[in-house]
Order: C-alpha cells, then sequence, then structure tokens
C-alpha cells in the first residue's frame, strides 16, 4: 500500500472524517507524527468505511421510507382498538 504524503491527507477531502473517526482535531493531528502516520497506516480503510456508510444511507432511507406507515400504524393501534 501506497501512503499518501502528509499534505495530500491534510488536504483530502474526507480528512475532518478521519479527525471525528479519532476524536482528535485536526490540528492535533498536523502537529503530532504519530496520528498523522496512524492515520496514513489506516487510511484505506477509513475510506472504505466512509463508502460503506454512503452506500448504506440510501438503502436506510429506502427501508424507513417502506416501514414509515407500519410505525405510524403501530403508534396509533390503542386509539384504533377504542
Amino acid at each position: 500500500m501506497i501512503k499518501k504524503s502528509v499534505k495530500a491527507i491534510i488536504k483530502d477531502k474526507n480528512f475532518v472524517e478521519y479527525c471525528s473517526f479519532y476524536s482528535v482535531d485536526s490540528n492535533e493531528v498536523v502537529n503530532d507524527d504519530s496520528l498523522m502516520n496512524h492515520i496514513q497506516e489506516n487510511q484505506t480503510s477509513l475510506e472504505q468505511l466512509i463508502a460503506g456508510y454512503m452506500e448504506m444511507g440510501a438503502l436506510n432511507q429506502e427501508i424507513c421510507g417502506e416501514f414509515w406507515n407500519c410505525e405510524c400504524s403501530s403508534d396509533h393501534a390503542d386509539e384504533l382498538k377504542e
């Protein structure tokens, strides 16, 4: 695996997501070689994780749309019995 340079990682569109995933401030990552090395070493896994969540987002919306009426109906089931 080829590691991106520090400059390339900082400019990466997902840099903020990397920092969020590790619960660190972006300035902390820039100034800490060990954090930056960890991100460089795990960037492929993080990219796959981000892509997976993005793909699942559409599927989750579709599932919610299909079952929305079921949930609404169950919320009012007691009212319908009266």
